[in-house]
């Protein structure tokens, strides 16, 4: 009996130690990845830029070795090490832009599967269009691309996008023109669809002036790409179509228009859920599936 309670004993000790040791591979990782990154952009990066950096990171990984260190100093220096792999990420001598367009959006409410985030009946009001400028300098300033627009065409003619959720942005290869998609939130379920809450297809120009709207209808339109040759790839539930899992689970896929919005042709035809099509250096569509 003395010998159960005392390997007990033991075992309670030893999980103890394993429950309080703080756990040190994923920091470690992280600073791998940034020291492997450094190493990368060394040959054309700024060295007085880099250099420091990757000092700041040898650094760290020889604090990483103190075995005495708390669960809340690891967590400091993972911290550090994430910022330091950022700040080295942005030494890359192709970041010569200064001007970055990016979204604000809420996740989808009550709904988990990536298929569920990109219909807009499941959307949730908030955020907007945007363009960060000076991103990489130090006082970067945020610009609101539609805070003084209101569309021109269609359905909501004369109204402001500022009461829903927007979607995938899409930057023209001049750099003039913004394809994003939006959805007015106007769903009081889920899984229902209608041209007031499903997500469609609109252009405007970088300062905020020619907002039109493309697509419309009870068709959740997305995910739109500037084409070479003057047309737009999107992805769509026209096609028609349900997902093979069993559920009322609308299915998307790869169509085409004009950049007026007209003409719209399906690309694809696929019985499951496309998305993201991009325009790679050989001038061939890539997507996901």
């Amino acid at each position: 009996m003395k010998r159960v309670a005392c390997l007990l004993a033991i075992c309670l000790l030893a999980a103890n130690a394993t429950a309080t040791q703080p756990e040190t591979g994923p920091i470690r990782g992280t600073i791998e990845q940034a020291q492997a990154l450094g190493q990368r952009l060394k040959p054309a990066a700024d060295a007085g830029r880099l250099d420091p950096l990757v000092v700041q990171l040898e650094k760290l990984a020889t604090r990483l070795d103190d075995k005495s260190l708390s669960g809340d100093q690891l967590a400091e220096i993972g911290r550090q090490a994430r910022q330091l792999k950022r700040s080295i990420a942005l030494c890359n001598p192709l970041l010569d832009f200064d001007k970055l367009l990016f979204i604000k959006r809420h996740d989808a409410g009550g709904v988990y599967h990536m298929c569920d985030q990109y219909y807009g009946c499941n959307a949730r009001p908030g955020g907007g269009l945007f363009v960060l400028n000076d991103p990489f300098g130090d006082n970067p300033t945020l610009t609101n691309v539609l805070e003084n627009s209101l569309v021109e065409n269609g359905r909501l003619k004369g109204q402001k996008l500022d009461s829903g959720s927007f979607l995938s942005p899409e930057l023209s290869f001049d750099g003039k023109t913004i394809l994003f998609a939006y959805s007015q939130c106007k769903a009081t379920k889920t899984y229902t669809w209608a041209a007031e809450f499903s997500y469609h297809i609109f252009k405007v120009n970088v300062d905020g002036s020619n907002l039109v709207q493309l697509t419309d209808g009870e068709w959740d339109d997305f995910d739109p790409c500037f084409l070479p040759g003057g047309r737009i790839a999107f992805v769509s539930l026209r096609r028609g179509g349900y997902l093979r899992c069993g559920r009322h689970c609308p299915v998307y896929a790869l169509c085409s228009m004009e950049s007026d919005g007209s003409d719209i042709t399906n690309l694809s035809y696929h019985e499951t859920h496309e998305w993201h099509p991009s325009v790679n250096n050989d001038g061939m569509l890539v997507y996901t599936r």
